[in-house]
């Protein structure tokens, strides 16, 4: 009977393990496409790449919105996107209207982008 009752608590611990690790999956997911934002946008990236790396950003973050109950979370990582969406909406613009507004876009994008690192380490910390 003792080692029966040692069994059940081993397999419950190990299903706990799994499903636990499974949740946090999207959430490491989520967080991998937001740091492949800023590790491209602090080493160089065209636009059209950026443009690619939100689309993935949103997929993740969409189907997180759907597993992940850690609403702390999902709202910090959307905080986060919307500011890389903001970026590249300033970028957008500089590309179309270049001459005197090109400094003006250049300055919001990086603004963009501060906010964006910020909300991420916010991110981060929702997870405890």
């Amino acid at each position: 009977m003792k080692i029966f009752r040692s069994q059940i608590a081993l397999m419950t611990f190990i299903i706990l393990m799994v499903l636990s690790s499974s949740a946090f999956a999207d959430e490491k997911d989520v967080l991998k496409s937001l740091e492949s934002l800023r590790g491209n946008v602090e080493t160089g990236v065209s636009y059209l790449k950026y443009n690619e790396l939100i689309a993935n950003a949103l997929v993740e973050l969409n189907i997180a919105e759907r597993t992940i109950k850690n609403m702390a979370f999902i709202k910090e990582a959307k905080t986060c996107l919307k500011h890389y969406i903001n970026a590249r909406d300033g970028w957008k613009r500089k590309i179309d209207l270049a001459g005197d507004y090109a400094e003006q876009c250049e300055q919001y994008m990086q603004q963009e982008w501060g906010e964006a690192a910020r909300a991420l380490e916010r991110t981060y910390f929702a997870l405890k």
